[in-house]
């Protein structure tokens, strides 16, 4: 089967686009974004949705910056795409927020990017019963990456299972496929793109994992990346597992705060998490405090454990976590409080 093939069948199998939406593309003028917009140009027709590119400036890379987004705008008018210019700041950005700069670049790229997005639906009324999504260019091996990345890092299963294929409103068409069969097509049809010189700065660590882990990893064996890729998908499927079963015992022992239709915390009885294998307490746990801190990055394993320590304590324990989150043991209760929310409690009526 033919790469644009693979791709095609992978977005139509997982229903990532419908009729009627609207997909913002991440365009950096690479090699893998420009062949995601020729996969997208041909099949907006086909699947009736509406396409823009947007292209983001860091405000890192000086004249390159401006030659990649000269590139984008370009092609985008090429196959007559509507082309949104971004610019930011990432640096000033990564300072303020105390960020490494490939992390505050990737936080206010998405962050821009959905801005982006929503003013495309706001002045696009009639495409209301549609979605908004955002599609980026990851491909297999940058899910390898990910994947030796968060194992480094000391994920779970979540970190472990890499990239998925759609989440928060974030679409990624090429993960069933690798660089080298982009590279392969895009030299076949003629079709230029950028390089960014930051992808071989060695200061970055998912470069080092590019440039030198994976390339040992297939020396020592020629399906590495084909096996990481298999081994993330398995444990994607045994997370989905335990993410049922940490509903299903929610539903029965926890209880969400809401107050305005607002939620503020959760409350779930001690006594039914503490006999709970450990790994699907934990689940419990992710999942809770996913729901009360959408987007979450700063929650580890060192907070898990924390947490997970803190269900075996007496009445009056008390732990402060990442994102204003407290966790408190109340009687035979765990309670997971936004603290902001905490804070106002002593005006709060008794649950």
């Amino acid at each position: 089967m033919k790469t644009g093939e693979k791709v095609e069948r992978f977005i139509r199998e997982r229903r990532l686009i419908g009729a009627g939406d609207t997909i913002l593309l991440a365009l950096s003028g690479g090699a893998d974004s420009v062949y995601l917009l020729l996969i997208l140009e041909k099949l907006r027709g086909e699947l009736s949705f509406s396409l823009h590119a947007a292209h983001v400036q860091h405000g890192i890379r000086g004249k390159e910056a401006e030659r990649d987004l000269e590139f984008s705008r370009e092609i985008a008018e090429r196959f007559k795409i509507p082309f949104h210019g971004i610019f930011v700041n990432v640096p000033e950005f990564s300072r303020k927020h105390h960020l490494g700069l490939e992390e505050g670049a990737r936080l206010l790229r998405y962050r821009s990017l959905r801005d982006c997005l929503s003013e495309i639906m706001d002045k696009a009324p009639e495409r209301a019963g549609g979605r908004g999504k955002i599609a980026v260019a990851q491909h297999g091996n940058d899910q390898a990456e990910t994947v030796l990345y968060h194992l480094f890092r000391g994920s779970g299963l979540r970190g472990l299972r890499g990239m998925e294929a759609e989440k928060d409103g974030i679409i990624r068409p090429l993960l069933p496929i690798l660089k080298e069969e982009i590279l392969s097509e895009l030299s076949e049809k003629g079709i230029a793109h950028r390089e960014d010189s930051t992808n071989r700065d060695l200061s970055y660590a998912r470069n080092r994992i590019r440039e030198r882990i994976l390339p040992e990893a297939e020396r020592l064996n020629a399906g590495a990346l084909p096996h990481i890729l298999r081994t993330a998908e398995l444990i994607g499927e045994a997370e989905d597992l335990l993410l049922e079963r940490a509903e299903e015992i929610f539903r029965k022992e926890g209880e969400e705060l809401l107050e305005g239709g607002e939620l503020w915390g959760f409350r779930i009885s001690v006594l039914s998490l503490r006999p709970l294998r450990p790994i699907l307490r934990r689940t419990l746990l992710l999942l809770m405090s996913e729901r009360l801190s959408p987007g979450r990055k700063d929650w580890g394993a060192v907070h898990f454990d924390a947490l997970d320590r803190l269900l075996f304590s007496g009445n009056g324990a008390h732990l402060d976590l990442p994102e204003k989150i407290t966790a408190d043991i109340r009687g035979k209760e765990l309670r997971l409080l936004r603290h902001s929310e905490v804070l106002s409690m002593k005006g709060r009526k008794k649950r």
